[in-house]
């Protein structure tokens, strides 16, 4: 195994497990400190709505970056695509200035959807929230809102990631860990602030911290990365300044937009090679997502706040998924 992927593999281990010890402790004092149905509301409905909304709207363009990295063994996969979609799946290294263009405005998808994630919360407000409302339901829903929409602006950061995976992802992991203990403190510290009659405020608290955290994290990894060192400053400068006319050349057949921050090139806003695979990742995510988190739906829209809770936490104590790190890793190495 490769020392990077080793490295990814370890850390990703890591993280699975502080996160489960975290995640056990602090629902451990949360049921200490809140009542169940606050409990079941917030992990039940209230969490599956947002990573179920999350999931579909990022989780296909996050395969198809995954396909379109350089390795060797992802070339066959790639072939078919192109038989099956009838368009070229180019990596990144063999792309062109405009495909490249078009790539990297694929990575701002996920965040243009995030409409139809405000569309997702409104109309769950509208049918399938509880009645009578639990107390500082709605607001609760406004910040899960919130958190969904600070995700899916940093989803173009993750993506960079991802594409950067040998160098990135040790630091993105890090990041998650830290979103993970501040989200645990943030929840824990809100419930012992308000009221019982409040506690579903807390969770709301937490996720919002945990977001904000994700954004500001991955914000720094990525800002970090692309920082360039004291000598290759010094060379890019004396490139711009022996070639300031070229640095300045528009794309052949781009044009920018009025509105949004994104090139047309020969017509196109996105490479359509990403496009239409995490389209079909897409379609294949619903269907991952029914069956993955069924039990969970079937409970929020036909159970009572007291059997959400008493669900949630069977959930607590029953949650497995340690190997799956480990699979992860595996992946990667397979991929080096």
């Amino acid at each position: 195994m490769a020392p990077s992927v080793l490295s990814t593999t370890l850390s990703l281990v890591g993280l699975q497990v502080a996160s489960r010890l975290f995640s056990f402790a602090l629902n451990q004092a949360l049921l200490r400190s809140t009542t169940p149905q606050a409990f079941g509301l917030a992990t039940i409905q209230l969490d599956t709505l947002l990573n179920t909304v999350l999931f579909l709207l990022r989780e296909g363009i996050r395969g198809a970056v995954v396909v379109r990295l350089p390795f060797p063994c992802l070339t066959l996969h790639r072939q078919t695509l192109e038989l099956t979609t009838n368009v070229l799946q180019r990596t990144p290294s063999a792309a062109g200035p405009a495909e490249a263009t078009l790539q990297r405005q694929s990575l701002l998808i996920p965040t243009l959807l995030t409409p139809l994630a405000v569309a997702a919360f409104a109309l769950y407000h509208h049918y399938v929230s509880p009645s009578p409302s639990p107390a500082q339901y709605a607001p609760v829903l406004a910040l899960y809102l919130v958190s969904a929409v600070l995700e899916l602006a940093a989803e173009p950061l993750y993506l960079r990631t991802l594409q950067s995976w040998q160098t990135l992802t040790t630091r993105r992991v890090r990041v998650e860990g830290a979103a993970v203990l501040v989200k645990a403190l943030a929840t824990l510290g809100a419930v012992r602030a308000v009221s019982d009659d409040d506690a579903l405020l807390a969770f709301g608290v937490g996720q919002l911290v945990y977001s904000a955290t994700i954004w500001a994290g991955l914000a720094w990894v990525t800002a970090s990365s692309s920082r360039p060192s004291s000598s290759s400053s010094a060379s890019t400068s004396s490139l711009e300044l022996t070639e300031p006319a070229k640095a300045q050349q528009p794309l052949a057949g781009a044009r920018r937009p009025s509105v949004l921050p994104l090139e047309r090139v020969d017509g196109r806003l996105f490479d359509p090679g990403m496009a239409t695979l995490g389209w079909a990742l897409t379609k294949q995510s619903v269907v991952k997502q029914l069956l993955t988190e069924a039990d969970k739906l079937a409970v929020g829209r036909f159970g009572s706040a007291a059997d959400m809770g008493g669900y949630a936490v069977a959930l607590n104590y029953g949650a497995s998924g340690s190997l799956s790190p480990v699979d992860h890793g595996g992946s990667l190495n397979l991929l080096d």
